[in-house]
């Protein structure tokens, strides 16, 4: 795809403002470890950034497969350090388009080499760090229970759909047991938070799930998010579970 061309261009050029003009307004980039990027102008300052610690920046396609909306890329990576070290890499990108723009990319390659040059860029948190209330949903996307509930009350109240409520740490824990259960995957893109104060969160989402019978469904989903001493309260999750079913 031609967007995918003129990305690629833009890095090669060390042109981080460039590149962020080929990416959505609500973007989510997510490089191999780094905090997952949100938004384009936040993409704009991290690639602004990271780009002026290399040089000479040059990717060599060695395949390509588009399917659907998705750009698949394996390249090699060659790029001389500021220390004068020319170093190259493998990597894998995912490059997803709508309408001409890139809405969702993830790179996966091996930047040990970069290790000392991006620490700093790291540490200074150049990449926001997410919103309070997404970690819970972070945990369904890893299917990581422990994690998930580890973020609760004892008290903590879940409710997902038109489903009957729960009450406390291990009755949201059998619930969300019994939810994973139903989907292999589970993926939460986020389109918005709204914050009403520091104590209540208002969501967005995109949620994909793979089903029992191997379709990915995507629906909408919107949820309210409590918290209080640091612990999250309450989780209401709203969608068609309909459209979700595993059947």
């Amino acid at each position: 795809m031609k967007i995918v061309d003129s990305a690629y261009e833009a890095l090669d050029s060390k042109d981080g403002s460039g590149f962020a003009d080929c990416l959505a307004e609500d973007v989510r980039i997510q490089l191999i470890n780094d905090p997952a990027i949100h938004g384009r102008e936040n993409a704009r300052e991290f690639f602004t950034a990271r780009l002026a610690m290399v040089d000479e920046p040059e990717h060599t396609t060695i395949n390509l497969w588009e399917l659907d909306d998705t750009v698949i890329c394996e390249d090699a990576s060659h790029t001389k350090r500021l220390n004068g070290e020319r170093v190259s890499v493998k990597g894998l990108a995912f490059w997803r388009v709508k309408d001409e723009e890139i809405f969702d990319l993830r790179v996966y390659e091996d930047l040990s080499p970069f290790a000392d040059d991006f620490a700093a860029h790291q540490v200074e948190g150049d990449a926001p760090a997410e919103h309070w209330s997404l970690g819970f949903f972070r945990a369904l996307d890893a299917r990581d229970v422990d994690a998930a509930t580890a973020l609760l009350s004892d008290d903590a109240t879940y409710q997902l759909g038109s489903t009957e409520e729960v009450a406390s740490k291990p009755a949201v824990r059998a619930k969300l047991e019994e939810f994973l259960g139903e989907y292999p995957a589970i993926r939460h893109d986020l389109l918005g938070t709204r914050d009403v104060d520091d104590s209540l969160a208002l969501l967005q989402f995109t949620t994909s799930y793979a089903t029992g019978n191997g379709r990915i469904v995507t629906i909408p989903e919107a949820a309210i998010v409590r918290r209080s001493g640091g612990r999250v309260t309450a989780v209401r999750s709203f969608m068609d579970l309909t459209t979700a079913g595993n059947g």
